[in-house]
Protein backbone atom coordinates (compact mmCIF):
# COMPACT_ATOMS: atom_id res chain seq x y z
CA UNK A 1 0.00 0.00 0.00
CA UNK A 2 3.06 2.06 0.58
CA UNK A 3 4.89 1.33 -2.36
CA UNK A 4 1.59 2.58 -4.26
CA UNK A 5 1.18 5.67 -2.33
CA UNK A 6 4.61 6.66 -3.34
CA UNK A 7 4.24 5.86 -6.86
CA UNK A 8 1.31 7.53 -6.74
CA UNK A 9 2.74 10.73 -5.52
CA UNK A 10 5.63 9.99 -8.19
CA UNK A 11 3.06 10.21 -11.06
CA UNK A 12 1.40 13.25 -9.62
CA UNK A 13 4.04 15.21 -9.20
CA UNK A 14 5.56 14.77 -13.04
CA UNK A 15 1.93 15.43 -14.52
CA UNK A 16 1.95 18.79 -12.37
CA UNK A 17 6.00 19.37 -13.66
CA UNK A 18 4.47 18.34 -17.10
CA UNK A 19 1.55 20.90 -16.47
CA UNK A 20 3.63 23.39 -15.86
CA UNK A 21 6.29 23.40 -18.69
CA UNK A 22 3.64 23.49 -21.23
CA UNK A 23 1.50 26.59 -19.43
CA UNK A 24 5.62 27.84 -19.75
CA UNK A 25 6.02 27.06 -23.36
CA UNK A 26 2.55 28.40 -24.02
CA UNK A 27 2.74 32.14 -22.37
CA UNK A 28 5.66 34.47 -23.42
CA UNK A 29 8.60 34.83 -20.46
CA UNK A 30 8.06 36.78 -17.32
CA UNK A 31 8.06 40.31 -17.57
CA UNK A 32 11.66 42.21 -17.45
CA UNK A 33 12.61 46.14 -17.45
CA UNK A 34 11.74 47.43 -20.61
CA UNK A 35 9.99 45.16 -22.25
CA UNK A 36 7.48 48.35 -22.71
CA UNK A 37 8.41 52.00 -22.47
CA UNK A 38 6.08 54.72 -22.61
CA UNK A 39 6.64 58.43 -24.68
CA UNK A 40 5.49 61.76 -24.11
CA UNK A 41 5.20 65.36 -23.44
CA UNK A 42 6.39 65.61 -19.31
CA UNK A 43 3.54 68.49 -18.92
CA UNK A 44 0.72 70.18 -20.92
CA UNK A 45 2.35 73.19 -22.76
CA UNK A 46 -0.76 75.44 -21.77
CA UNK A 47 -2.59 76.44 -18.52
CA UNK A 48 -6.17 74.74 -18.34
CA UNK A 49 -9.01 77.02 -16.96
CA UNK A 50 -11.01 74.44 -13.72
CA UNK A 51 -13.82 72.89 -14.87
CA UNK A 52 -12.25 72.71 -18.62
CA UNK A 53 -10.43 69.68 -20.35
CA UNK A 54 -7.32 69.33 -22.61
CA UNK A 55 -5.45 65.85 -24.27
CA UNK A 56 -2.27 64.95 -25.05
CA UNK A 57 -1.39 61.86 -26.69
CA UNK A 58 1.21 59.15 -25.69
CA UNK A 59 2.72 56.28 -27.17
CA UNK A 60 3.64 53.22 -25.93
CA UNK A 61 6.28 50.67 -27.82
CA UNK A 62 6.46 46.57 -27.05
CA UNK A 63 10.29 45.62 -27.09
CA UNK A 64 9.54 42.08 -26.78
CA UNK A 65 8.90 39.25 -29.45
CA UNK A 66 5.17 38.32 -28.81
CA UNK A 67 1.99 40.01 -28.66
CA UNK A 68 0.16 41.74 -25.87
CA UNK A 69 -3.46 42.30 -24.63
CA UNK A 70 -4.21 45.94 -23.09
CA UNK A 71 -4.81 45.45 -19.41
CA UNK A 72 -5.79 48.63 -18.32
CA UNK A 73 -4.05 51.68 -16.22
CA UNK A 74 -2.15 50.77 -13.21
CA UNK A 75 -0.85 53.43 -10.59
CA UNK A 76 2.46 52.46 -8.98
CA UNK A 77 2.19 52.52 -4.94
CA UNK A 78 3.12 55.77 -3.58
CA UNK A 79 2.49 57.35 -6.78
CA UNK A 80 0.52 61.02 -7.32
CA UNK A 81 -3.42 60.50 -7.09
CA UNK A 82 -5.06 63.69 -8.60
CA UNK A 83 -8.52 63.14 -9.50
CA UNK A 84 -7.27 65.86 -12.32
CA UNK A 85 -6.29 63.60 -14.37
CA UNK A 86 -7.78 60.79 -16.38
CA UNK A 87 -5.89 58.44 -18.65
CA UNK A 88 -8.34 57.20 -21.95
CA UNK A 89 -8.22 53.23 -21.53
CA UNK A 90 -8.07 52.56 -25.53
CA UNK A 91 -4.89 51.59 -27.56
CA UNK A 92 -4.80 52.44 -31.03
CA UNK A 93 -2.39 50.73 -32.85
CA UNK A 94 -1.34 50.09 -36.56
CA UNK A 95 -2.12 46.35 -36.96
CA UNK A 96 -5.18 46.21 -35.42
CA UNK A 97 -7.04 49.37 -35.10
CA UNK A 98 -8.63 50.03 -31.51
CA UNK A 99 -8.86 46.55 -30.38
CA UNK A 100 -6.08 46.41 -27.60
CA UNK A 101 -3.98 44.26 -28.84
CA UNK A 102 -0.23 45.38 -29.00
CA UNK A 103 2.32 43.32 -31.31
CA UNK A 104 5.63 42.49 -31.48
CA UNK A 105 7.93 45.60 -32.02
CA UNK A 106 5.02 47.71 -32.33
CA UNK A 107 4.02 51.09 -31.34
CA UNK A 108 0.92 52.30 -30.25
CA UNK A 109 -0.83 55.63 -29.16
CA UNK A 110 -3.17 56.62 -26.19
CA UNK A 111 -4.69 59.96 -24.88
CA UNK A 112 -4.24 61.69 -21.67
CA UNK A 113 -7.06 64.03 -20.11
CA UNK A 114 -6.56 67.00 -17.73
CA UNK A 115 -9.61 68.46 -16.30
CA UNK A 116 -8.16 70.38 -13.24
CA UNK A 117 -10.87 70.75 -10.23
CA UNK A 118 -9.11 73.71 -8.90
CA UNK A 119 -6.45 76.19 -9.98
CA UNK A 120 -2.87 75.72 -9.20
CA UNK A 121 -0.02 73.19 -10.34
CA UNK A 122 -1.37 69.65 -10.77
CA UNK A 123 1.17 66.51 -11.39
CA UNK A 124 0.27 62.19 -11.37
CA UNK A 125 2.04 59.33 -12.83
CA UNK A 126 0.82 55.84 -13.88
CA UNK A 127 1.98 52.70 -15.71
CA UNK A 128 0.32 50.53 -18.45
CA UNK A 129 -0.63 46.89 -17.74
CA UNK A 130 -0.22 44.56 -20.47
CA UNK A 131 -1.55 40.48 -20.36
CA UNK A 132 -0.52 37.76 -22.90
CA UNK A 133 -3.48 37.36 -25.57
CA UNK A 134 -3.87 33.52 -24.24
CA UNK A 135 -3.62 33.97 -20.17
CA UNK A 136 -0.66 34.50 -18.40
CA UNK A 137 1.72 36.59 -15.95
CA UNK A 138 1.22 40.44 -16.80
CA UNK A 139 4.01 43.07 -17.59
CA UNK A 140 3.81 46.36 -17.19
CA UNK A 141 5.44 49.69 -19.20
CA UNK A 142 7.68 52.11 -17.12
CA UNK A 143 5.93 54.68 -14.77
CA UNK A 144 5.36 58.04 -16.20
CA UNK A 145 4.88 61.32 -14.93
CA UNK A 146 3.09 64.16 -16.39
CA UNK A 147 2.52 67.30 -15.01
CA UNK A 148 -0.29 70.45 -16.01
CA UNK A 149 -0.98 74.50 -14.44
CA UNK A 150 -5.07 75.16 -14.21
CA UNK A 151 -6.29 78.92 -13.48
CA UNK A 152 -9.93 79.81 -12.07
CA UNK A 153 -12.00 81.57 -15.00
CA UNK A 154 -11.92 85.54 -15.24
CA UNK A 155 -13.86 86.75 -18.24
CA UNK A 156 -16.96 85.87 -19.44
CA UNK A 157 -17.92 87.18 -23.07
CA UNK A 158 -20.88 87.67 -24.80
CA UNK A 159 -22.36 87.60 -27.65
CA UNK A 160 -20.31 84.43 -28.21
CA UNK A 161 -20.79 85.28 -32.12
CA UNK A 162 -21.67 88.40 -34.03
CA UNK A 163 -23.41 88.07 -37.61
CA UNK A 164 -23.11 91.73 -39.31
CA UNK A 165 -25.19 92.84 -41.92
CA UNK A 166 -24.27 92.71 -45.99
CA UNK A 167 -21.75 95.64 -46.38
CA UNK A 168 -20.74 97.25 -49.73
CA UNK A 169 -17.09 96.79 -50.09
CA UNK A 170 -14.80 100.30 -49.03
CA UNK A 171 -17.46 101.57 -46.66
CA UNK A 172 -17.90 100.95 -42.85
CA UNK A 173 -20.89 99.37 -41.17
CA UNK A 174 -22.50 100.23 -38.06
CA UNK A 175 -21.37 99.60 -34.88
CA UNK A 176 -21.99 95.84 -32.65
CA UNK A 177 -21.20 95.78 -28.73
CA UNK A 178 -19.25 92.88 -27.50
CA UNK A 179 -19.70 92.78 -23.59
CA UNK A 180 -16.53 91.68 -21.14
CA UNK A 181 -17.70 90.90 -17.78
CA UNK A 182 -15.61 90.04 -14.49
CA UNK A 183 -16.16 86.53 -13.01
CA UNK A 184 -13.66 87.34 -9.90
CA UNK A 185 -12.41 90.32 -8.41
CA UNK A 186 -9.59 92.53 -9.71
CA UNK A 187 -9.64 91.02 -12.79
CA UNK A 188 -7.41 92.91 -15.77
CA UNK A 189 -8.26 92.24 -19.23
CA UNK A 190 -4.46 92.44 -20.93
CA UNK A 191 -5.62 92.74 -25.14
CA UNK A 192 -8.18 92.69 -27.13
CA UNK A 193 -7.59 91.72 -30.81
CA UNK A 194 -9.02 90.54 -34.33
CA UNK A 195 -7.62 87.20 -35.44
CA UNK A 196 -8.54 84.96 -38.71
CA UNK A 197 -8.15 84.88 -42.66
CA UNK A 198 -10.54 87.76 -42.84
CA UNK A 199 -9.04 90.20 -40.00
CA UNK A 200 -9.15 92.87 -41.91
CA UNK A 201 -12.68 92.62 -42.81
CA UNK A 202 -13.43 93.97 -38.81
CA UNK A 203 -12.79 96.87 -37.36
CA UNK A 204 -12.55 97.55 -33.45
CA UNK A 205 -14.23 100.74 -33.56
CA UNK A 206 -14.16 101.65 -29.70
CA UNK A 207 -12.30 99.33 -27.23
CA UNK A 208 -13.31 100.04 -23.51
CA UNK A 209 -11.74 97.08 -21.79
CA UNK A 210 -7.48 96.57 -22.88
CA UNK A 211 -5.48 97.26 -19.94
CA UNK A 212 -8.70 98.01 -17.85
CA UNK A 213 -9.01 96.26 -14.41
CA UNK A 214 -12.25 95.47 -13.24
CA UNK A 215 -12.45 95.77 -9.52
CA UNK A 216 -15.16 93.82 -8.32
CA UNK A 217 -16.70 90.75 -9.55
CA UNK A 218 -19.96 91.33 -12.08
CA UNK A 219 -18.26 94.40 -13.63
CA UNK A 220 -17.73 94.83 -17.14
CA UNK A 221 -16.64 96.98 -20.25
CA UNK A 222 -17.50 97.07 -23.68
CA UNK A 223 -15.56 96.32 -27.12
CA UNK A 224 -17.24 97.83 -30.51
CA UNK A 225 -16.84 96.25 -33.89
CA UNK A 226 -17.72 97.28 -37.48
CA UNK A 227 -17.50 95.28 -40.70
CA UNK A 228 -15.67 96.91 -43.61
CA UNK A 229 -15.41 93.95 -46.00
CA UNK A 230 -12.38 94.15 -47.96
CA UNK A 231 -13.55 91.63 -50.61
CA UNK A 232 -16.67 89.90 -51.65
CA UNK A 233 -19.10 86.88 -50.61
CA UNK A 234 -19.07 85.29 -46.90
CA UNK A 235 -15.96 86.92 -43.98
CA UNK A 236 -14.84 85.70 -40.81
CA UNK A 237 -12.85 86.11 -38.10
CA UNK A 238 -12.55 85.92 -34.41
CA UNK A 239 -12.29 88.67 -31.30
CA UNK A 240 -10.02 87.34 -28.72
CA UNK A 241 -10.13 88.59 -25.40
CA UNK A 242 -7.50 87.86 -22.65
CA UNK A 243 -6.76 87.73 -18.98
CA UNK A 244 -3.65 86.45 -18.00
CA UNK A 245 -3.07 82.95 -19.21
CA UNK A 246 -7.38 83.13 -20.05
CA UNK A 247 -8.22 83.69 -23.84
CA UNK A 248 -11.91 83.77 -24.46
CA UNK A 249 -13.39 83.83 -27.80
CA UNK A 250 -16.32 85.56 -30.26
CA UNK A 251 -16.75 84.86 -33.69
CA UNK A 252 -17.25 86.99 -36.37
CA UNK A 253 -19.63 87.38 -39.65
CA UNK A 254 -19.76 88.99 -42.54
CA UNK A 255 -20.90 89.53 -46.16
CA UNK A 256 -19.37 91.79 -48.58
CA UNK A 257 -21.18 93.04 -51.78
CA UNK A 258 -20.49 95.18 -54.56
CA UNK A 259 -20.55 99.16 -54.10
CA UNK A 260 -24.05 100.62 -55.54
CA UNK A 261 -23.30 102.67 -58.52
CA UNK A 262 -23.00 106.58 -58.05
CA UNK A 263 -25.57 108.99 -59.79
CA UNK A 264 -25.12 110.19 -63.45
CA UNK A 265 -23.77 113.65 -63.80
CA UNK A 266 -25.50 117.05 -65.24
CA UNK A 267 -25.41 117.39 -69.07
CA UNK A 268 -22.41 119.72 -70.54
CA UNK A 269 -23.51 123.24 -72.32
CA UNK A 270 -24.51 122.79 -75.88
CA UNK A 271 -21.85 123.97 -78.24
CA UNK A 272 -22.21 126.61 -80.69
CA UNK A 273 -23.60 125.99 -84.51
CA UNK A 274 -21.02 124.63 -86.83
CA UNK A 275 -19.54 127.68 -89.69
CA UNK A 276 -21.58 126.97 -92.97
CA UNK A 277 -18.90 125.56 -95.23
CA UNK A 278 -18.75 127.75 -98.70
CA UNK A 279 -20.90 127.68 -101.71
CA UNK A 280 -19.80 125.94 -104.73
CA UNK A 281 -18.67 127.78 -108.20
CA UNK A 282 -21.73 128.64 -110.78
CA UNK A 283 -21.54 126.81 -113.35
CA UNK A 284 -21.23 128.32 -117.10
CA UNK A 285 -24.21 129.69 -118.82
CA UNK A 286 -24.21 127.62 -122.55
CA UNK A 287 -23.75 129.64 -125.45
CA UNK A 288 -26.44 131.08 -127.64
CA UNK A 289 -27.51 129.01 -130.50
CA UNK A 290 -30.98 128.33 -132.39
CA UNK A 291 -31.93 125.89 -130.32
CA UNK A 292 -28.68 126.13 -127.42
CA UNK A 293 -28.62 124.19 -124.31
CA UNK A 294 -28.81 125.79 -121.31
CA UNK A 295 -25.25 125.20 -119.56
CA UNK A 296 -25.07 122.73 -116.33
CA UNK A 297 -25.55 123.95 -112.68
CA UNK A 298 -22.33 124.02 -110.77
CA UNK A 299 -21.75 121.62 -108.10
CA UNK A 300 -23.09 122.99 -104.69
CA UNK A 301 -19.88 122.87 -101.80
CA UNK A 302 -20.33 121.03 -98.75
CA UNK A 303 -22.17 122.38 -95.76
CA UNK A 304 -19.81 123.35 -92.81
CA UNK A 305 -19.81 121.02 -89.75
CA UNK A 306 -23.02 121.83 -87.14
CA UNK A 307 -22.36 120.14 -83.73
CA UNK A 308 -22.41 120.53 -79.67
CA UNK A 309 -20.26 118.78 -77.61
CA UNK A 310 -20.81 117.21 -74.17
CA UNK A 311 -18.66 116.43 -71.04
CA UNK A 312 -20.03 114.46 -68.62
CA UNK A 313 -18.50 113.99 -65.03
CA UNK A 314 -19.63 110.24 -63.29
CA UNK A 315 -19.81 109.75 -59.90
CA UNK A 316 -16.51 107.49 -60.34
CA UNK A 317 -14.39 110.52 -61.74
CA UNK A 318 -14.14 108.90 -65.16
CA UNK A 319 -14.88 112.05 -68.28
CA UNK A 320 -16.58 110.85 -71.18
CA UNK A 321 -16.47 114.14 -73.82
CA UNK A 322 -18.41 113.58 -76.99
CA UNK A 323 -18.92 115.62 -80.23
CA UNK A 324 -21.62 115.03 -81.68
CA UNK A 325 -22.52 116.33 -85.53
CA UNK A 326 -25.91 116.04 -86.76
CA UNK A 327 -26.98 113.70 -89.39
CA UNK A 328 -26.14 114.96 -93.41
CA UNK A 329 -23.79 117.60 -91.86
CA UNK A 330 -21.06 115.65 -94.13
CA UNK A 331 -21.74 114.87 -97.83
CA UNK A 332 -17.95 114.12 -98.35
CA UNK A 333 -16.78 110.68 -100.41
CA UNK A 334 -16.43 107.63 -98.51
CA UNK A 335 -12.48 108.20 -97.05
CA UNK A 336 -14.04 110.57 -94.58
CA UNK A 337 -16.10 107.91 -92.49
CA UNK A 338 -13.01 108.56 -90.16
CA UNK A 339 -11.90 111.78 -87.95
CA UNK A 340 -8.81 112.85 -86.33
CA UNK A 341 -9.23 114.66 -83.37
CA UNK A 342 -6.84 116.67 -80.92
CA UNK A 343 -7.66 117.72 -77.10
CA UNK A 344 -5.63 120.45 -75.73
CA UNK A 345 -5.30 122.37 -73.03
CA UNK A 346 -3.19 125.82 -73.54
CA UNK A 347 -0.75 124.71 -76.07
CA UNK A 348 -0.18 121.22 -74.49
CA UNK A 349 -1.71 118.49 -76.21
CA UNK A 350 -3.49 116.21 -73.66
CA UNK A 351 -5.08 113.63 -76.35
CA UNK A 352 -4.81 112.78 -80.02
CA UNK A 353 -6.71 109.92 -81.67
CA UNK A 354 -9.09 108.83 -85.10
CA UNK A 355 -12.14 107.60 -84.33
CA UNK A 356 -14.62 105.85 -86.64
CA UNK A 357 -17.75 108.19 -87.61
CA UNK A 358 -21.25 106.44 -87.44
CA UNK A 359 -23.78 105.84 -89.74
CA UNK A 360 -26.00 108.61 -88.59
CA UNK A 361 -22.81 110.76 -88.85
CA UNK A 362 -21.86 111.35 -85.29
CA UNK A 363 -18.01 111.08 -84.32
CA UNK A 364 -17.98 110.06 -79.93
CA UNK A 365 -14.20 110.57 -78.99
CA UNK A 366 -13.77 108.51 -75.25
CA UNK A 367 -10.71 109.92 -73.40
CA UNK A 368 -9.03 107.43 -71.21
CA UNK A 369 -7.66 109.47 -68.40
CA UNK A 370 -9.92 112.14 -65.92
CA UNK A 371 -9.92 115.83 -67.43
CA UNK A 372 -9.10 118.11 -64.89
CA UNK A 373 -11.21 121.05 -64.29
CA UNK A 374 -10.45 123.94 -66.98
CA UNK A 375 -11.00 125.03 -70.07
CA UNK A 376 -10.39 122.44 -73.13
CA UNK A 377 -9.89 122.99 -77.22
CA UNK A 378 -10.99 120.23 -79.05
CA UNK A 379 -10.53 120.00 -82.86
CA UNK A 380 -11.60 117.73 -85.42
CA UNK A 381 -10.64 116.94 -89.15
CA UNK A 382 -12.59 114.94 -91.32
CA UNK A 383 -10.76 114.23 -94.87
CA UNK A 384 -7.59 114.63 -96.25
CA UNK A 385 -5.96 117.03 -98.60
CA UNK A 386 -8.12 119.49 -100.66
CA UNK A 387 -11.57 117.19 -99.00
CA UNK A 388 -10.23 117.91 -95.60
CA UNK A 389 -12.37 120.06 -93.02
CA UNK A 390 -11.28 121.11 -89.24
CA UNK A 391 -13.81 122.38 -86.49
CA UNK A 392 -12.36 123.68 -83.28
CA UNK A 393 -14.73 124.29 -80.17
CA UNK A 394 -13.48 125.43 -76.46
CA UNK A 395 -14.91 122.94 -73.71
CA UNK A 396 -15.38 124.00 -70.40
CA UNK A 397 -14.91 121.08 -67.80
CA UNK A 398 -16.31 121.38 -64.15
Amino acid sequence: MAQHSVALRRALAGAAAGAALALAMAAPALAAPGDFTVSGPASFPAAVAVGQSATQTYTVTNHTASAWEFGGIGYPPGGLTDLSWSVIPVLTCPSSGTSGVIAAGETCSFDVVFTPNSAGAHSFNFQLNFFPPGGGFGDQANIETVSGTAFDLSLAVAPGSLAFPDQALGSIGPARAVTVTALRPSTTVSAARVTGDALNDFLISNDGCSQRTLAAAGDHCTIWLRSSPTALGSRSATLQVTAGNETESVSLAGNGVPAPAGAQGPAGPQGPQGVPGPAGPTGATGATGATGATGATGATGPAGPAGKIVCRNTALAKVTCQILFEPGTWTTSPSARRARFTVRRGHRVVARGTRRVDRHGRLRVHLAHRLRPGRYRVTVTIGRGRHAHSFTQTVKVR
